[in-house]
C-alpha cells in the first residue's frame, strides 16, 4: 500500500504548529522554499493534525488520525488561510469551532511534488484514495471538508457576525429555501416511484 503516492512525492517536511506558517514574501518562506522547494516551487498536499496524534501517526502519509489533507500549487500560501483567525479555510473553521488552540494544538506537514501542472492534483487523489480504502473517508476531519458537512459548520460560523435583526430576517429565507427544497426532493421520489421497473 502507498507506493504509488509515494513515488510522486519528492520532499515530506516535519510537522510544524499552525501559528508557524509565514506570509508570502518573508524570510521564513523563504528559508523553507530554499529547503523544500523543488523547482523554486512548494507545490504539493498538506496534511493537518492533532499535535497530540503526531507520534501515533508517526511517518505514514495514510492514518486514521490525520485531520485533514489538501492540495496547493503554493502550499504556503494554501494554508495561510488556515493560520489566519478569520481565514476562510475549513480547517481554520474547524478549529475555531473546537476551541483549538493554533500554536500548540494543531499542526502541519507539507508533502511537496515536482513543479508540474496538476502534480499536487495527481497526489491529493492518491491520498484520499487510499484514506477511502483504508478508513472510508478522505480525512477524518469531515467538516473542514467542502462538502455538506463543511458548507453546514462555516455558515454556523458566518452567523456570529450577523445582528439579531439580520439573523430573524435570515430565518425567513431558510424557511422559504427549505420549503422549495423539499418539494423539490418530494417531486423526485415521487418520479422515481412512477417509474417502470
Amino acid at each position: 500500500m502507498g507506493c504509488n503516492y509515494k513515488k510522486v512525492i519528492k520532499k515530506t517536511t516535519g510537522w510544524y504548529p499552525i501559528s508557524w506558517i509565514p506570509s508570502d514574501d518573508t524570510n521564513e518562506s523563504r528559508k523553507f522554499i530554499d529547503e523544500f522547494g523543488v523547482g523554486g516551487a512548494v507545490r504539493g498536499c498538506y496534511q493537518v493534525a492533532l499535535r497530540e496524534d503526531i507520534d501515533t501517526i508517526g511517518e505514514e502519509l495514510v492514518h486514521d488520525k490525520i485531520g485533514y489533507t489538501g492540495k496547493g500549487q503554493d502550499v504556503l500560501k494554501r494554508t495561510s488561510a488556515i493560520r489566519a483567525p478569520k481565514g476562510n479555510h475549513g480547517v481554520r473553521v474547524y478549529i475555531t469551532n473546537y476551541k483549538l488552540d493554533r500554536a500548540k494544538e494543531v499542526v502541519v506537514r507539507y508533502l511537496i511534488v515536482e513543479n508540474i501542472d496538476n502534480k499536487e492534483h495527481e497526489l491529493e487523489k492518491l491520498l484520499h484514495g487510499e484514506h477511502q480504502k483504508e478508513f472510508g473517508w478522505n480525512f477524518a476531519w469531515h467538516e473542514a471538508s467542502g462538502g455538506e458537512a463543511g458548507r453546514y459548520v462555516r455558515v454556523l460560523d458566518e452567523l456570529d457576525y450577523l445582528t439579531s435583526d439580520l439573523l430573524l430576517q435570515l430565518m425567513g429565507e431558510i424557511v422559504k429555501i427549505s420549503k422549495r427544497k423539499a418539494a423539490e426532493e418530494y417531486e423526485k421520489k415521487i418520479i422515481k416511484t412512477l417509474q417502470p421497473v
